[in-house]
């Protein structure tokens, strides 16, 4: 564990450092609890985005082998600059300062390309990151290492309903576009695309791709083009690809 982690644990403990509004950047629970307070604080955690790993007595003992506390729940305690997926919206529609580009994440779980499509957005002054349920973002050395240290600094918003919040985005006015293969009549070139209004773009999981729910929804579905005979981009590549098109766009 990183040493730059700092964890409380205790049901009663936890509840209170989100009702302080303390940033958590996960929560441990042993998958054998089922007892009313933990479902009470299940329930807390999901109202705050904060989200929730189930794992064995012996997996959380063993991550946490220095410290001896009631293995039932843990709590990581983050520096991350978590904000709400309102504020995400609020800085796309009226920001003067920087790319009005957000990316969301629908299922993507390498480190390495979470932290990439961060390094990316923080390098191209992009408002931020919206990551759904799926996706922890985590101050471990794989994220930390491959967002040159951005994690720290690039607002990052949470999700549990990631259709619902895009949903909430395009009432506003913000452009939902997503990369997909789903062929549903909206594919569009990257490089004929719009990316000069405030938008977000989502990524999907490594393997399946975006969730057919988030590509009926999006306005548009991007493809980057390919030419060589490679199937499809890394996730971590293709979003960056997208990231500083959208700045080429606003800066030309």
């Amino acid at each position: 564990m990183s040493k730059k982690q700092v964890v409380i644990h205790g049901i009663e403990s936890i509840a209170k450092a989100v009702e302080q509004g303390k940033k958590l950047e996960y929560v441990l629970i042993r998958e054998e609890s089922s007892n009313t307070d933990i479902q009470k604080l299940k329930t807390l955690l999901v109202a705050n985005n904060v989200p929730i790993e189930l794992r064995p007595t012996y997996a959380i003992a063993q991550q946490f082998s220095y410290f001896k506390p009631d293995y039932e729940v843990i709590a990581v305690l983050s520096k991350i600059n978590f904000t709400s997926t309102e504020q995400i919206f609020q800085q796309l529609l009226h920001t003067r300062e920087h790319l009005p580009i957000a990316i969301a994440l629908d299922g993507v779980k390498d480190p390495g390309n979470v932290g990439t499509i961060i390094r990316s957005l923080r390098a191209a002054n992009a408002v931020g990151l919206i990551s759904d349920n799926t996706c922890i973002i985590k101050n471990n050395r794989l994220m930390r290492n491959a967002s040159a240290g951005a994690i720290f600094t690039l607002p990052i918003a949470r999700s549990f309903d990631l259709c619902s919040t895009l949903k909430q985005a395009q009432e506003l006015g913000i452009k939902v576009l997503a990369t997909s293969s789903h062929d549903l009549g909206k594919r569009l070139d990257l490089f004929s695309a719009k990316l000069n209004t405030p938008s977000i773009i989502v990524l999907g999981n490594e393997e399946k791709g975006i969730s057919e729910s988030v590509a009926e929804l999006a306005d548009n579905l991007l493809m980057i083009p390919q030419p060589g005979d490679v199937e499809s981009l890394n996730v971590g590549v293709a979003g960056s690809i997208i990231v500083f098109e959208a700045l080429r766009q606003n800066l030309s």
